[in-house]
């Protein structure tokens, strides 16, 4: 099922890539062709890994002074959704969802979405 779902992303994503994006940010306080909503949906591919909290670990490294790596009794008072590992670099790199067609830059007062 999680690839079936990835692969029709990338379909729609290659399908909108061609579409011409608004040359002027829109002044509205919502982005064009977004609505308020009241009743927030959580989003999520629907895929909830199985992972026991005492195997779980967020690592944060990368270009950083002191990487660390927490245990979940050391963390998640919030608890990001299926967060694992933040790295930060310095420099921009694709991520997963950019690679498969979506904006890096992902501006929703000017529509851009897709790359």
């Amino acid at each position: 099922m999680k690839e079936a779902y990835i692969a029709a992303k990338e379909r729609w994503a290659a399908k909108m890539s061609g579409k011409a994006r608004p040359a002027v940010r829109s002044t509205n306080r919502l982005p064009p062709g977004q609505r308020e909503v009241h009743n927030f949906p959580v989003l999520d591919l629907g895929i909830r890994p199985d992972v026991p909290l005492d195997k779980w670990e967020l690592k944060i490294g990368g270009h950083v002074e002191n990487p660390v790596s927490l245990k979940w009794d050391q963390f998640a008072w919030k608890g990001a959704k299926f967060i694992r590992e933040i790295t930060f670099l310095d420099r921009d790199i694709l991520g997963f969802w950019e690679l498969r067609g979506y904006s890096n830059t992902a501006d929703p007062w000017t529509e851009d979405r897709f790359s």
